[in-house]
């Protein structure tokens, strides 16, 4: 019995001590794909379309569209994540 006991505060020490550094661990900011990710099919500009995989970029689309050709090039995009480099092979801008 009194080894039975012992085990069950062990198990419910360690269960409580994952859960206070659960609750102590920040959630993980969402990913921002980068422009290469977006442009799936390589051809240097982002369509409608490819800005669907990512809500907040859709959902601004016609604004970065600066002149409304309906894709985003390098140029137009919102300031990129941290580590987005330019592309190569860029369509012109």
């Amino acid at each position: 019995m009194k080894k039975l006991l012992t085990s069950v505060l062990m198990v419910s020490g360690v269960l409580m001590a994952a859960a206070v550094q659960a609750e102590d661990t920040p959630p993980k900011p969402p990913k921002i794909p980068t422009f290469g990710e977006l442009d799936t099919n390589g051809d240097g500009k982002i369509s409608r379309k490819e800005a669907e995989a990512d809500h907040m970029l859709s959902d601004r689309f016609s604004k970065f569209d600066e002149n409304g050709d309906g894709y985003l090039v390098w140029s137009e995009m919102p300031a990129p994540p941290a580590g987005d480099k330019k592309p190569k092979g860029l369509a012109s801008e």
